[in-house]
């Protein structure tokens, strides 16, 4: 619904443009973009864990101590 709202007149966003295309059917052109988003989006996953586990932070985080 916001998509909606963000494009201009005679413009469209990605996810309007998709949804447009798969209401004719799933075509070389959708599968292309659907797996560059999600090469994209994995990519940045690793990086963003690799620069995590260069600083040295832990994987898990630590107990706190209990108060007595």
């Amino acid at each position: 619904m916001v998509t909606t709202f963000n494009a201009g007149v005679g413009s469209s966003t990605l996810p309007l443009f998709i949804y447009g295309k798969l209401r004719f059917g799933v075509t070389p052109e959708i599968n292309a973009i659907s797996t560059i988003i999600v090469a994209v989006t994995a990519i940045a996953v690793l990086v963003a864990w690799r620069i995590g586990s260069f600083k040295g932070e832990p994987d898990v985080l630590p107990i706190a101590p209990d108060e007595d």
